[in-house]
């Protein structure tokens, strides 16, 4: 065989028996009549790939033995889609971890949401009705409103939970933490421009209190201005706002526009009731007395 001359003119039989001794070195004082040949790349056809043909000392039998039967090129090619893969996985999970902040552990659950009174009930009915809306990807808005300890979080967590569980792109933000992103991208357009495209790439985002991120007078205006950006990034796309302020209050805080536009496509859950937290704290202190 011409290429297999051309190879043990190269290497020498020692090479060629060193090399594949390396590999298996089982095969040590086991073989004999090793020759190297080449043969066809199961991917790109050419013959790129070295194989090694023996026989064994003690029955004569035949066989052969193969590193690899894709060629270094290929190989290449494939290991570079590989990295590339596993980058792209990674910045997903990155993204993923920005803005989807809800831990592991957490235990909120449509089941052990507290219905004590008719009003957290048709909360629990509205926010269940709305996951099923989102989960037939149908698009659509929920704004909760409410007291402070009546549960909007727990929903809120939960509807986030159930919807990412079902594979749908969803994000869960508190919005300090939202207005925290958007400075740090101040002085840097291409940031600033990449902090609105995340945001608009998800199919459910849950922003959970809506509000209180504006602690300064001075910043109110600027917090307007970004409300409007943000629930018009949103168009066509389904959100979850949850806020402390009623209708009177909140567009003082988002703005006119941002609040009217939350309400556009929107489903609503009203909690203004007792805190829960402390009418618990009220009934195990009248059974305690």
């Amino acid at each position: 065989c011409m290429e297999f001359t051309t190879v043990l003119n190269l290497l020498g039989l020692h090479r060629v028996e060193h090399l594949l001794f390396k590999c298996r070195p089982e095969l040590v004082g086991k073989i004999e009549n090793v020759e190297m040949k080449h043969e066809k790349c199961i991917k790109c056809g050419r013959p790129n790939v070295f194989k090694w043909y023996f026989t064994f000392i003690s029955d004569d039998k035949q066989d052969s033995y193969c590193v690899s039967e894709i060629c270094s090129n290929c190989m290449k090619g494939k290991y570079s889609k590989e990295i590339t893969q596993e980058l792209e996985n990674r910045k997903k999970q990155l993204i993923l971890n920005k803005w989807y902040r809800i831990d592991e552990d957490d235990a909120c659950g449509f089941k052990n949401y507290e219905t004590y009174n008719k009003i957290t009930k048709n909360a629990l009915d509205t926010a269940m009705k709305y996951t099923k809306t989102i989960i037939n990807e149908q698009t659509k808005n929920l704004l909760i409103m409410g007291s402070t300890g009546t549960g909007k979080t727990h929903l809120a967590k939960t509807i986030a939970k159930t919807a990412k569980s079902k594979g749908i792109k969803t994000a869960y933000i508190e919005s300090v933490d939202l207005f925290g992103l958007i400075k740090q991208t101040f002085g840097n357009d291409t940031n600033y421009q990449r902090f609105y495209e995340e945001f608009k790439s998800f199919d459910v985002m849950v922003i959970d209190d809506v509000g209180l991120e504006t602690n300064k007078q001075a910043d109110i205006s600027w917090h307007v201005n970004e409300w409007t950006k943000l629930v018009n990034a949103r168009k066509g796309k389904s959100t979850v706002y949850t806020t402390n302020f009623d209708d009177i209050t909140l567009p003082e805080v988002v703005g006119k526009r941002a609040s009217s536009r939350m309400y556009e496509k929107s489903d609503f859950i009203d909690l203004f009731t007792d805190d829960y937290r402390k009418k618990k704290l009220r009934q195990e202190g009248d059974g305690n007395v």
